[in-house]
């Protein structure tokens, strides 16, 4: 299916977003023909399948993990992060939760990059420009952001920040946790559905490369 602009930016503008204008949409729809799900696996055999069906693997567990943690800083209810911290007192689980945003936010950003596909190319640069964008914001509750997009945490500013500060950049109105909840989804998805594609290939005797794996399994 041919990705036009429309569409990406009907999605994107959901989330508030900023909608890309550079070539990099050109250029994923001029080499289609070379950025299909499986096109890695046509070039490089059995070998450069497994390897990129593991990237795949990695970058889904990254997103994944990620989309758990801007879920539970999003959460609104009794149950929620933010309100059991305002009766209780305890930033232990705020804490942790906020050290794996950053961690699997930098896996994610790594992982795109080491899938070779156009669209997750694209996915990388949305995060960066996002993480950029709201680079004040997160400056003033202690979590900085790199010249190539990746966050990091001033543990002594963070833990000296007030709990509303924290909760109105990442809570449920902040507005990085939403795009980076967003970009989450769609990237896991997309992960998803390239390890689905290449676990069912052939190789050149006819066996999948899913079958083949599974005669290793050592569970069996």
């Amino acid at each position: 299916m041919r990705i036009t602009t429309l569409m990406l930016d009907r999605s994107i503008a959901k989330t508030g977003l900023p909608i890309q204008r550079s070539s990099l949409l050109d250029y994923l729809n001029n080499t289609a023909s070379d950025n299909t799900l499986l096109s890695a696996l046509g070039k490089s055999g059995s070998a450069g399948s497994s390897l990129s069906k593991k990237n795949y693997e990695k970058l889904k567990d990254a997103a994944d993990t990620l989309g758990d943690q801007t879920g539970a800083l999003t959460a609104e209810g009794r149950d929620a992060i933010f309100e059991k911290l305002k009766n209780d007192g305890d930033r232990e689980e705020l804490n942790n939760t906020v050290e794996k945003l950053v961690s699997s936010y930098n896996s994610t950003m790594d992982s795109l990059l080491s899938t070779n596909n156009t669209l997750n190319i694209y996915y990388y640069q949305m995060m960066g420009e996002m993480a950029t964008e709201s680079k004040d914001e997160l400056a003033s509750i202690g979590i900085q952001v790199g010249k190539d997009g990746k966050l990091s945490i001033d543990k002594e500013k963070f833990e000296a920040a007030d709990i509303e500060s924290i909760e109105k950049v990442l809570g449920a109105s902040g507005s990085f946790t939403q795009k980076a909840d967003f970009l989450a989804g769609r990237i896991a998805s997309n992960a998803k559905a390239n390890v689905e594609s290449l676990s069912t290939q052939y190789n050149s005797s006819g066996s999948s490369y899913a079958e083949i794996l599974s005669r290793y399994d050592v569970r069996r």
